[in-house]
């Protein structure tokens, strides 16, 4: 009899691996900026220890014939190997295009969750002080926080010839979530969720919306816009929630507004600088009349994000595949700095949630 050793998918695992069965676009994948007189032996070692020191990395997901979700197995191995790519003598004027082609190339890449690890490292040469370091990884495996805990991590490992402290792998952490989901002895985030059940989801169907006729590609686009907070209280990813909820009343006329939230899962310190993939998205309700003022708004909304931030471990969710309104909010790390060399995030792609984005 044929039998794999390995870790049952978190709960957030699970939904992403139903989801990804019909695209090829469930990929976290970042773009570090390099400046500086880079030594490529002392990175390729950096993203080597990377790799070993998290087991996520060099996780593959394995099915026996009859299974329809797999089991998470690591690798004690490391297979990866960092690619290289020239564009030094290429026009300057081209070179930040070319690096964004191959960046947005890297999450229409399929991989085979079972033969490989999927994790994707290729550093690309500028010019001899300006490089880009391509990280491409399954939705499976990492999310955005991941993604900007990588900057920080690189940094550290390339600065440092000693070991790092000891960090939470994510098997540790998908037991600890099943083993917190089946107890769920907690009144008060049992209360909390089933409150926000009881609204089921109104579908939000916005004006001059139709149906696809035919498969189209995932093509994010991105605004820039500065915003200067009148009220410190709000943070600033409740405030553009709440902005994003009026908006949605507007459109739709409806005064029940159901929208996934980006929770990080990342509830206690020792998870912070964890790889995986952590994110939740619970569906919240908020309930408001037309024409109410945005102060009132603001203090209701606020209150149910606090909610479901503090019971977000206890978030029940997990299997549901449907096409809710979504909400993603994200704060950009700062540069890194390791002697000589600069680190900072470039640009970063992150699709492990529901489909209809803001």
């Amino acid at each position: 009899m044929e039998v794999i050793q390995g870790f049952r998918l978190s709960p957030q695992q699970r939904r992403v691996w139903l989801l990804q069965r019909e695209s090829r676009a469930y990929r976290s994948q970042c773009a570090i900026s390099i400046d500086g007189p880079l030594d490529i032996s002392v990175l390729t070692t950096t993203v080597h220890r990377l790799i070993e020191r998290h087991e996520i990395l060099r996780t593959t997901f394995e099915c026996l014939p009859g299974m329809k979700i797999p089991v998470q197995v690591t690798k004690d191995e490391v297979t990866h190997s960092l690619c290289e790519v020239d564009f030094s003598d290429q026009p300057a004027a081209e070179r930040s295009s070319l690096v964004d082609q191959l960046f947005d190339g890297m999450h229409l890449q399929t991989f085979d969750s079972e033969l490989s690890v999927a994790g994707r490292y290729t550093l690309v040469r500028l010019s001899p002080v300006e490089h880009v370091l391509l990280i491409s990884l399954p939705a499976l495996c990492a999310d955005k926080q991941t993604l900007n805990n990588l900057v920080g991590e690189v940094t550290r490992l390339y600065q440092e010839s000693e070991e790092l402290e000891e960090t939470v792998q994510y098997a540790q952490f998908s037991a600890w979530q099943h083993e917190l989901l089946e107890e769920n002895d907690d009144a008060a985030a049992r209360e909390f969720w089933r409150k926000q059940a009881s609204f089921g989801a109104p579908s939000l169907k916005l004006p001059l919306e139709s149906s696809p006729t035919e498969i189209s590609t995932f093509t994010p686009r991105t605004h820039t816009l500065k915003l200067e907070a009148d009220n410190p209280r709000i943070a600033n990813s409740v405030f553009l929630f709440t902005c994003w909820h009026s908006l949605l009343q507007r459109l739709t006329k409806q005064d029940d507004i159901a929208i996934k939230y980006l929770c990080t899962g990342r509830v206690y310190e020792e998870m912070s600088e964890a790889f995986g993939l952590y994110d939740r998205w619970p569906l919240l309700h908020s309930q408001f009349e037309e024409g109410e003022r945005l102060t009132k708004v603001l203090e209701q909304i606020d209150r149910t994000v606090t909610d479901a931030c503090e019971w977000q471990e206890y978030y029940p969710g997990g299997d549901e595949v449907d096409e809710s309104i979504g909400f993603d909010f994200t704060e950009q790390p700062a540069a890194q700095v390791a002697g000589d060399v600069r680190f900072s995030i470039k640009r970063q792609y992150s699709r492990a949630h529901v489909p209809r984005m803001p």
